[in-house]
């Protein structure tokens, strides 16, 4: 077995309402192996990028937040740390590319000073600095980075900053990226080559990779392994090609069924999962998709399924394998959202 190089445990990240406190994220584990790209996915809401934030340290200023459990960097216990030494870790240790690639970035710093500030933490000297700068900026794929040092960042595209940002992130030699949905707001084509950058980068550098995203192309075309989350909890995980042949989670189903497909006819109406995600404050009992779910039981609406291995997978669902077994088929006929 490789030894994972980020290990998250029992994660639950709580915000002070009043006088309790309700759960963002709920008891969330799973590792991220050297090397191994891993997309966590879901509906806006579900908790993604709070679990990112949690695993920055970004959280631990915000006296109203709560994270519990242990969130570990090979033999490093990150929540353990002090603001000092978490600082030391940002960077260095984890790399973050943030959502919005042109609100990421300061709009009164020039391109090269942003990517300036990131490369001083390991190299010293202006020389040196300028050097391993316009390194990063070709690195990433951006056009003329002697130009690029004196522009800012609305004199650039979206895609380019997003290289810039990319650029910013990697600059320490991190073994872990965290990629927040790294390809929000750009063009397919944009989208494609900045997909494929970081899977460069992942095979250059043995870079691990967290990517998060609500994109299901996405995660098809650029992870090993997937993540489902849904209302602050994993329902779902195992590896890329076994999920996208025959997820187990009617959840799962949902998702993939609603993307929209070449070789199926125009006329033919798409899935859509009804409702949306509950909020922190009104969360079901028992299963918290099963308001939302077309083949749920009574037992789902008490209890609260965990997640249990199942084959190559990891499922929190009492009907999975029914759902494996063809059973029962969620979402097989719908009568919602036409494709025209």
């Amino acid at each position: 077995m490789t030894t994972p190089l980020l290990s998250v445990e029992h994660l639950t990240v709580s915000f002070r309402a009043g006088d309790r406190y309700l759960d963002l994220v709920h008891d969330a584990s799973f590792e991220v192996k050297p090397g191994e790209i891993v997309a966590l996915v879901g509906e806006s809401g579900s908790g993604k990028t709070i679990t990112a934030r949690a695993i920055m340290g970004l959280l631990r200023r915000n006296p109203r937040m709560r994270v519990q459990g242990r969130i570990s960097l090979v033999d490093k216990e990150l929540l353990g740390l002090s603001d000092a030494q978490i600082r030391n870790v940002r960077g260095r240790d984890i790399g973050m590319i943030f959502q919005d690639p042109v609100g990421a970035l300061d709009p009164v710093m020039t391109v090269g000073d942003q990517v300036r500030e990131a490369v001083r933490r390991r190299h010293k000297g202006r020389a040196v600095t300028r050097k391993r700068v316009l390194e990063l900026l070709e690195q990433v794929g951006i056009t003329d980075p002697e130009l690029r040092l004196k522009q800012f960042p609305h004199e650039i595209s979206g895609g380019m900053c997003q290289r810039v940002l990319i650029a910013t992130a990697i600059a320490g030699d991190p073994a872990l990226l965290i990629a927040d949905e790294p390809t929000t707001a750009l063009d397919v084509t944009i989208q494609a080559q900045v997909l494929d950058l970081v899977k460069r980068l992942r095979d250059e550098r043995e870079m691990s990779v967290l990517l998060i995203t609500h994109d299901m192309g996405v995660a098809a075309q650029t992870a090993d392994r997937i993540l489902v989350m849904y209302g602050g909890s994993l329902v779902e995980e195992g590896p890329i090609e076994d999920f996208f042949e025959q997820p187990y989670h009617p959840y799962s189903v949902g998702l993939i069924s609603a993307v929209p497909r070449v070789d199926v006819a125009r006329s033919r109406r798409l899935p859509a999962i009804p409702g949306a995600v509950p909020e922190a404050a009104h969360r079901p009992g028992g299963c918290l998709f099963h308001p939302r779910c077309p083949v749920a039981v009574q037992s789902c609406t008490t209890d609260v399924p965990p997640l249990r291995a199942l084959g190559s997978r990891r499922v929190a669902c009492v009907r999975a394998e029914d759902v494996r077994s063809g059973a029962v088929q969620p979402w097989a006929e719908t009568t919602e959202a036409v494709v025209t």
